[in-house]
């Protein structure tokens, strides 16, 4: 349904930007087998735009030529056409289209059925994906007579600009029809297996709006850069950082991208892909999906501490680990305040908020100077210094000159776990910083005290025997007169204790009840245990013959044929680089050559050099050109041509 929105959206968008009037007795879309127009001659021109990362800010277009200052800069392709220029519809060589090979060619060719009433060729120009929404819209005869009104009037067309945002092309058309009218129409392409499909993009659709509303407002010419626009004596054309002054073109990685501005000057990226913006290329990022321009990496793994699920590199994810910024794989915490014993202000001294007041790196529970005045507490009649002598300082630990204690409690608002509930005492049984007397869930386990059928004991509310108390506080759980101490099934019942296997499970809960497996491992999950489970990754294909008996791969694929199946190999394809690091893990290719810098190894990616020419046509499959320029004909490009 958003599909068939989204395309509804360009429609009306384009009524609106033209103002035409849908007659009353207009019609289904007859697809009459109307003349095919031509589209005019597509003739790129490289410009830069400056836009707003955000949808939600309005579009701002640089007219003043200070392109290289703008908040943001997108790379742009595209075509300026005074308003008095067009052509008929037609593709880049003067005959009428039929195709998906470039951008252009799909639009081209889409515009082309539509007037020509091929309805099979319009859906073939979207991806399947997007096919079931279209034939919906093509079968509607309100959005019929709409397209009938919009189509058929175009005369012809030229593009504006095409904005890219490192997935497909946001190409932005004007259209000329009957009478003079002029109109912009914006379609959005992506590549799939070679070929360029016109998609329906739900999330562009504001982007899109502000972009073709401002473009309608100024004069293309003025997107256009000076000739040398950093003044460094090279032409735009031919500088490899127009925007960064380098007279030299020093370009240590011969990526294409000088130094100036490479945004990985030791690493081939011709692309420049920054996915998140941090100013250093995916390339060369050790968190391309993060920005972290320190590109700190405390355990030097590769990986930085901002994607790092182990920072520290101790073996315990951050999640779980009481030390996340400290090694300490034996997760040593003395005292039980949850901070291990590496990074805690106080290891041997209970001290959960870790309060250190005078910033000395001792919490102020160990500290024998909390003030650091110099003078030790024992000697220091005020120790956190407020100006209140300790024996009548109601916060002895912490300043609270004004001694205000709202709750009246003798404990002081800025160190009492509950203001306005008496609790002198201060119990706090989970350990949360709120106090007993106002924690409405004791435990923290997301179950109010109320409701909580063990209100004191973190637990998901399982109760096998249905007696009102939870699993995790009752002392026999299954109730079958065998205290959970010594049950050897706890949770089912069985008065009998039987073992067959000896295995120190009980018969009613043991699955595998002859062969004894006290760790019960099921990898699949099937209440087979793996000690008697002939197929243990559930992937029917038994353990004797299975290449990865304890990872699902009903295939058998083993692309090295090492005899170790690829979901378990950590070198599939055998080419000495580790799956986790390897850009093609399932094609050998030890020099991990990357052409485009996108992360995908030239020997698997359908496009190297990320130029929208497929490897198979490209007439330099590993540098960027996508005019495919080739002056002497010898099916070499100009620009790998040597």
């Amino acid at each position: 349904m958003k599909k068939l929105k989204t395309i509804a959206f360009q429609i009306g968008l384009v009524l609106a930007l033209l103002s035409i009037t849908v007659p009353a007795s207009a019609g289904r879309l007859p697809f009459s087998g109307v003349a095919a127009d031509t589209f005019p001659i597509f003739l790129p021109y490289n410009f830069q735009l400056g836009i707003p990362i955000l949808d939600s800010l309005p579009l701002s277009v640089d007219t003043a030529h200070q392109i290289c200052d703008s908040l943001f800069e997108y790379n742009v392709l595209g075509m300026v056409f005074p308003d008095s220029t067009s052509g008929l519809i037609d593709d880049e060589v003067g005959t009428p289209c039929n195709g998906r090979f470039t951008p252009f060619e799909a639009i081209c060719t889409l515009l082309a059925a539509y007037k020509t009433g091929d309805v099979a060729t319009v859906l073939n120009q979207y991806l399947p994906e997007d096919q079931a929404a279209m034939t919906a819209l093509i079968a509607d005869p309100v959005s019929a007579a709409n397209f009938q009104a919009v189509i058929s009037a175009i005369q012809s067309m030229s593009v504006k600009v095409t904005v890219s945002d490192g997935i497909g092309h946001l190409i932005v058309c004007d259209v000329y029809f009957a009478g003079g009218q002029k109109g912009v129409m914006p379609y959005y392409v992506s590549q799939s297996n070679g070929e360029w499909f016109v998609r329906a993009k739900e999330d562009s659709l504001a982007f899109t709006s502000n972009l073709i509303v401002a473009l309608d407002k100024i004069d293309a010419s003025d997107l256009v850069m000076p000739s040398d626009a950093d003044a460094d004596g090279i032409v735009n054309a031919a500088d490899n950082c127009p925007c960064d002054p380098n007279a030299s073109q020093a370009d240590t990685d011969g990526d294409g991208a000088g130094d100036a501005c490479d945004l990985c000057p030791g690493t081939n990226n011709s692309s420049q892909a920054d996915i998140d913006a941090d100013g250093l290329g995916d390339a060369c990022d050790n968190c391309p999906l993060y920005p972290n321009a320190a590109q700190a990496d405390q355990d030097n793994d590769g990986l930085g501490d901002e994607c790092d699920e182990d920072v520290d590199g101790d073996g315990i994810l951050n999640i779980v680990d009481n030390c996340p910024f400290a090694a300490n794989a034996q997760q040593s915490d003395s005292d039980g305040d949850f901070r291990g014993d590496e990074c805690d202000n106080c290891p041997g001294l209970y001290n959960l908020l870790q309060r250190d007041f005078d910033e000395d790196s001792i919490g102020d529970d160990c500290d024998p100077d909390l003030d650091g005045d110099g003078i030790p507490n024992t000697s220091d009649t005020d120790s956190d210094n407020d100006g209140i002598l300790n024996s009548s300082d109601n916060c002895d630990g912490v300043q609270n000159p004004d001694q205000a204690d709202g709750d009246g409690d003798g404990v002081g608002d800025v160190c009492d776990n509950c203001l306005d509930s008496l609790n002198a005492d201060q119990a706090d049984v989970d350990l949360d910083g709120i106090g007993d007397a106002c924690d409405s869930d004791w435990d923290n386990d997301g179950i109010s005290n109320a409701l909580d059928n063990c209100p004191l004991v973190p637990n998901y509310q399982e109760n096998a025997d249905n007696d009102g108390f939870g699993d995790a506080c009752d002392p026999d759980a299954d109730n079958d007169g065998v205290m959970d101490a010594v049950d050897n099934c706890d949770l089912v019942q069985n008065p009998d204790q039987a073992d067959s296997d000896g295995d120190g499970i009980g018969n009613y809960c043991d699955n595998c009840v002859s062969v004894a497996n006290s760790n019960q491992l099921d990898t699949d999950r099937d209440w087979f245990g793996d000690a008697c489970d002939t197929d243990m990754d559930g992937d029917n294909v038994p353990n004797g013959s299975d290449n990865c008996p304890l990872a699902q791969n009903g295939n058998q694929s083993d692309v090295d044929g090492d005899g170790q199946g690829d979901a378990c190999d950590s070198d599939a394809d055998n080419d000495g680089v580790s799956n986790t690091l390897d850009n093609c893990d399932l094609v050998a290719n030890p020099n991990q050559e990357d052409a485009d810098g996108d992360s995908v190894g030239n020997a698997c990616e359908v496009d190297a050099d990320n130029d929208g020419i497929p490897n198979t046509i490209d007439n330099c499959p590993l540098i960027a050109n996508p005019n495919q320029l080739d002056s002497d004909g010898d099916g070499i490009g100009d620009v790998c041509d040597l």
